[in-house]
């Protein structure tokens, strides 16, 4: 499985259009409203097993999309450091608020499901994501 970058260039295309016309709000709105119907193998896996099932599914998926990344996980805590994210470097200009998706949409199913979630940016395509049980 590779990244899809005709599907990629059409959100990126949508996330820029709810921006323009809505402003930052209406674009959360439809973050909340949309991303957790791409992910709902990954909610499966993390209702099944928690950080492992989480673990288990990036380890399928980011591989088969040719991302670039250092994951780590114990029972309490996972860590995935994005190198190279190949979403972002599958777009010559991604929305400004592009990996604000990401933020959302993961942070919204771990609290679901009683975990902390942090995102931190750290470059144009490069981030590490920290998830830990809620305290």
């Amino acid at each position: 499985m590779k990244v899809n970058k005709s599907f990629i260039k059409f959100y990126n295309a949508t996330f820029k259009f709810i921006l323009k016309l809505g402003g930052l709000d209406k674009l959360i709105e439809y973050f909340r409203k949309v991303c957790p119907l791409l992910i709902e193998d990954l909610d499966a896996f993390v209702a099944k097993d928690g950080i492992s099932g989480a673990a288990r599914y990036w380890n399928k998926v980011l591989p088969a999309e040719h991302a670039e990344y250092d994951l780590k996980h114990d029972d309490k805590e996972l860590v995935l450091i994005m190198h190279r994210c190949p979403s972002v470097n599958a777009l010559d200009e991604p929305c400004r608020e592009y990996c604000r998706h990401c933020s959302i949409m993961y942070g919204d199913l771990f609290k679901k499901h009683g975990y902390k979630f942090e995102l931190q940016k750290r470059g144009p395509d490069k981030c590490t994501i920290k998830i830990r049980r809620a305290e």
